[in-house]
């Protein structure tokens, strides 16, 4: 029943009026009208024994259309098709016929870690952190450690946190030590250091025996 009239659109009152009907029986009337929505459910598959011969040959069909699929992907398509196994089943049953993939393989050799450094004057090491001050703001703080004894050679303070200020420690450090500096007599040898411009986010010492000594940078 349509409420739309050459007048306009009808209002309950004047349909309860017209009838002779209460509201409450016009209400009751339009729900009788509406059909009630069926939602259709999806039949879950039935377990039907199966042997592991004729598993096993319909697995062989799926991996050999499909050489990329793993067992979870076989055991899901085997549903589809209205077998309803056991994913562990299924594993086991490609496991041994050799159709799951080769495990990735472990690695060998153990981690190294930390490098323990037990003598001073074989490696510095310099990082960068920044500070609150009241006068300047933030400032960038890079110290020039020595990893053997713990010294700190030298600690730079600057506003800027780009490359030139950031290893700027590096070569009072470098003053300080002497040119050439001197290692202990059990290395032997003459150490420089250099840096390769501006750009450079660390500096290396370089010896003319040994390599055990250089700077490891940390700045990012």
């Amino acid at each position: 029943m349509s409420l739309r009239t050459s007048a306009g659109i009808a209002q309950v009152c004047h349909l309860s009026k017209a009838f002779g009907l209460s509201r409450a029986a016009l209400y009751k009337a339009a729900a009788k009208d509406e059909r009630p929505i069926i939602v259709e459910r999806r039949e879950r598959p039935i377990r039907t024994p199966i042997s592991n011969e004729t598993l096993l040959v319909q697995i062989g069909e799926l991996v050999a259309a499909h050489p990329a699929w793993g067992h979870r992907k076989v055991w899901a398509m085997l549903r589809r098709r209205g077998v309803c196994v056991a994913r562990r089943r299924v594993w086991a049953l490609m496991h041994q016929a050799g159709l799951t993939f080769a495990p990735s393989a472990r690695r060998c050799e153990p981690r190294r870690g930390s490098v323990a450094v037990e003598l001073p004057n074989r490696r510095w090491s310099t990082d960068m952190t920044t500070t609150w001050t009241r006068k300047d703001g933030w400032v960038a703080l890079t110290p020039v450690i020595d990893n053997g004894c713990r010294t700190l050679f030298e600690i730079g303070v600057s506003k800027a946190q780009d490359a030139p200020a950031i290893t700027y420690s590096m070569p009072l450090t470098g003053e300080k030590a002497g040119s050439p500096m001197k290692l202990p007599e059990s290395v032997g040898g003459d150490i420089w250091m250099t840096c390769t411009g501006p750009e450079a986010m660390a500096l290396r010492l370089y010896t003319t025996k040994t390599p055990l000594l250089f700077i490891a940078a940390n700045c990012g």
